[in-house]
């Protein structure tokens, strides 16, 4: 499982019983996350990555897709 994988994981493991699937595709801002998501969503992907992502990383990236990759530079 790649990083992108684990990301539409977490991602689809934090939308509760909301309908909306997740895909790399996905934009973010259309998944209603708010702050308190937010936050656990962060949390969950450093505890499973090890990766720490900012609040204004959720906010710069378009698509699940484009936070993998910001991530994957980031910490390249």
């Amino acid at each position: 499982m790649n990083d992108l994988d684990t990301l539409i994981q977490i991602l689809s493991a934090h939308m509760d019983s909301r309908s909306t699937v997740v895909t790399a595709q996905t934009h973010l801002d259309d998944l209603g996350m708010d702050s308190l998501m937010s936050l656990r969503f962060a949390r969950a992907v450093q505890d499973r990555l090890g990766i720490v992502i900012e609040l204004e990383d959720l906010f710069d990236c378009l698509t699940v897709e484009d936070l993998a990759a910001h991530l994957r530079s980031r910490n390249s």
